[in-house]
């Protein structure tokens, strides 16, 4: 199916030719390459002194509303482990029209909703709930200005944490030992460091000059 420019482009030759080389609706047919029932269908229009263009409004109306699509998207938000044919159950008994499975997972691909397997999160236990609000009666009066936080980070060339899609387990080739940084840096209330990046693995006394170097002079410079 031609997009609507393309149709009345195509309509529009075929007008032309109708009017201006020959009047066979297969001679037409083959010279404008459409189909001899689109070129019929022009003739007839030509012959009763109608218009060729598209008439506005015509064609099938769309199955869902924009209405029907605002309640698709809160019925996907207040339940989303609905199948399509329970979602289009439930647009029918809000008095949508009723529609399949597949026309709702089109809909869903237009709203741009997917479906993700989702990342579990452990609760906290009693345990870690009283340590918080220990934590949060001691600190309550700290100046924490004064306090400063550091972090670390690995990146890593070709990691091996990547997920790849595909029938089966896929393979690909990598270095053995690919090239790999650490980036270390601090923030606080008042600041944040410059960030110390080391190009090799590091061990403890290379951390501690790390510490030495960056964090002392962060904390000078920030007081």
């Amino acid at each position: 199916m031609y997009p609507s420019s393309e149709n009345e482009r195509k309509r529009n030759e075929v007008c032309f030719v109708l009017k201006n080389i020959t009047n066979n609706i297969k001679n037409c047919a083959n010279l404008t390459n459409v189909s001899p029932r689109t070129v019929l269908r022009v003739k007839k229009r030509l012959k009763s002194g109608q218009s060729i263009k598209r008439k506005p409004g015509s064609g099938q109306s769309p199955t869902l509303n924009s209405t029907d699509r605002r309640r698709l998207g809160r019925i996907v938000q207040n339940c989303p482990v609905l199948s399509n044919e329970q979602i289009a159950n439930r647009l029918s008994e809000l008095g949508a029209a009723k529609v399949s499975s597949f026309t709702i997972g089109r809909e869903l691909k237009k709203l741009k909703i997917q479906r993700f397997k989702p990342r579990y999160k452990p609760f906290l236990s009693a345990s870690h709930i009283n340590r918080r609000i220990e934590f949060c009666k001691e600190n309550s009066a700290r100046d924490w200005s004064k306090v400063v936080f550091s972090d670390e980070a690995s990146f890593q060339l070709n990691s091996n944490s990547c997920l790849l899609l595909g029938k089966t387990r896929p393979t690909y080739q990598r270095s053995k030992y690919c090239q790999k940084i650490m980036v270390w840096g601090c923030i606080s209330a008042r600041g944040h460091s410059a960030l110390k990046i080391c190009r090799r693995s590091i061990d403890s006394k290379e951390y501690i000059e790390t510490i030495k170097n960056f964090l002392v002079g962060t904390m000078d410079a920030l007081s």
